[in-house]
């Protein structure tokens, strides 16, 4: 049978393998023997290339499960805004180290700048990196650090992580929960969206609320993405998408990265692994009913959230491959879920 490659909408794995201190070696070969996703694994797979988010953390955010940021019935709410400076700071420093592990000649990923060089790392099946920074803290209300950014590979950014920024404002981790919360986007976020859009930096909107969603479906030029999230009607997280919003995403010829985080796919919220990739299952044809095959991919969220038993590690993603064939996929619509529909909305948004 012929082997399917992967292209994943987000995991979080630089942020496991270069801890916020920035004390832990060069970022290679990428990821650990204890995160979902390193190099030698992800080859296993078949896994190509990712949005590799790049998140950084309030100095305090390590507590973020501790009460402080839990209701009385152990719901984990928003956190606080987080220092720009510190954020601009702790990204350039990540930004750095990725440069120089990339010029290692035994490095065995790259970075993606463009859709020629992600088709050629596919080609020659080495692991790309598509650099997405995770919560736009970082950038400056000038927008002049995201024109550095993209010179240093940034080709996706989330305009917001679980928190307020001056560009918009993220939903709360509540579920049963309501993405309709909060103002939408700020003229500055905007105007964000817009430079985006000129540059060739995807947009991606998970974590980012219902009024902020609109607000960029309305100034974006192109496709919408919303990288790891998924169905608000089959479980209702504050993260997850409402039909309506599914649609806008496939009138623009956008998608949706489903997630593996079992916590958005059960429709208890809970954090139980059993069962998951049935839920995902779940998911995935009735976001696929609504809006077509053509508008959904992966969006794990490795090394980020809590992982189905049956798909622990990148190793084991085959075995989705088996569950869709057993769901009754054609290999032509697994193969537009696992990477060709990934690489289109690259491909139409990129410059």
């Amino acid at each position: 049978m012929k082997k399917i490659p992967f292209f994943d909408g987000h995991n979080d794995t630089i942020t496991q393998t270069l801890p916020q201190k920035l004390s832990a070696p060069p970022l290679f070969p990428l990821g650990t023997p204890q995160t979902h996703i390193d190099a030698q694994r992800a080859q296993q797979a078949h896994y190509l290339g990712s949005l590799f988010a790049i998140f950084i953390e309030a100095d305090d955010e390590e507590e973020a499960d501790s009460a402080d940021y839990r209701t009385a019935s152990n719901q984990l709410i928003m956190p606080p805004p987080l220092d720009p400076r510190l954020a601009r700071q702790r990204t350039d420093a990540i930004f750095a180290q990725i440069l120089r592990a990339e010029r290692d000649p035994q490095c065995p990923w790259r970075i993606a700048r463009t859709y020629d060089e992600l088709q050629r790392n596919m080609q020659e099946e080495r692991l790309s990196l598509v650099l997405h920074i995770e919560g736009a803290e970082a950038i400056d209300f000038e927008l002049n650090s995201l024109e550095l950014y993209y010179q240093a590979g940034l080709r996706s950014l989330g305009l917001v992580w679980s928190r307020p920024n001056i560009f918009g404002n993220g939903v709360p981790f509540e579920r049963p929960g309501n993405p309709d919360c909060g103002f939408g986007l700020t003229p500055a976020g905007r105007r964000l969206v817009r430079r985006c859009n000129e540059l060739g930096i995807i947009v991606d909107m998970a974590h980012l609320n219902e009024k902020g969603f609109w607000d960029v479906a309305k100034a974006s030029a192109a496709p919408l993405v919303v990288s790891h999230s998924a169905s608000y009607s089959m479980a209702p997280s504050a993260r997850n998408l409402t039909d309506a919003q599914l649609r806008a995403i496939a009138d623009s010829d956008g998608i949706v990265g489903i997630t593996l985080h079992v916590a958005d796919l059960r429709p208890d919220g809970q954090y139980n692994p059993r069962r998951g990739l049935e839920y995902f299952m779940e998911h995935l044809s009735h976001i696929a009913e609504i809006i077509g095959i053509d508008h959904v991919g992966l969006g794990s969220d490795f090394d980020g959230a809590c992982m189905p038993e049956e798909l622990p590690e990148v190793s084991k993603l085959p075995k989705l491959l088996d569950a869709m064939r057993e769901a009754g996929l054609s290999e032509d619509d697994i193969e537009k879920f696992a990477y060709r529909n990934w690489l289109r909305v690259i491909r139409q948004t990129w410059h």
